[in-house]
């Protein structure tokens, strides 16, 4: 249960700005929408459905796997970086392990939460996908992984470049 304060501070603060984190989280997705689903596909029919029915899963896989490494590597980054906070959570008694499993687990809420709200505005949009329970554990395993590759990145840097 080391990991629970690590992930709870980042839970904490995607609370504290709710809207930054969803106006961050679905800008590129939205683009990728209005640009493939409504612009360019717009008439095309695929296998019977529209287009956009067609691209949405890969735009929602999309939106999980960057939603799930950028912010997880960034905040590592500049925290161990810059601001030399890393530091200090790893004098801590908490595990390293314990970090990087906190780390990760953000990782996974941003982008199931990203991927989520997205299906969402895909529903009120008018596209209606047929998505089984294995679709959401691959998301939510997807989300995972890219959330430790984020850590395993940003240990990995020398700059934040």
């Amino acid at each position: 249960m080391n990991f629970y304060p690590i992930f709870w501070k980042e839970m904490l603060l995607i609370r504290k700005k709710p809207w930054r984190f969803l106006a961050s989280s679905m800008v590129m997705p939205l683009l990728y929408l209005v640009t493939f689903g409504w612009g360019l596909g717009r008439g095309l029919m695929i296998n019977g459905g529209t287009y956009l029915e067609f691209v949405m899963p890969g735009i929602l896989a999309l939106s999980a796997m960057n939603n799930s490494f950028g912010p997880v590597s960034t905040s590592l980054n500049i925290s161990k970086l810059y601001t030399k906070t890393l530091e200090e959570v790893l004098v801590s008694p908490v595990s390293p392990w314990s970090v990087a499993f906190g780390k990760a687990l953000t990782g996974l809420v941003r982008g199931v939460f990203s991927a989520l709200t997205l299906l969402f505005v895909g529903w009120v949009s008018g596209v209606h996908l047929q998505l089984s329970s294995t679709f959401f554990a691959v998301l939510a395993l997807t989300a995972f992984c890219f959330g430790s590759m984020g850590v395993a990145a940003a240990m990995l840097a020398h700059t934040h470049e």
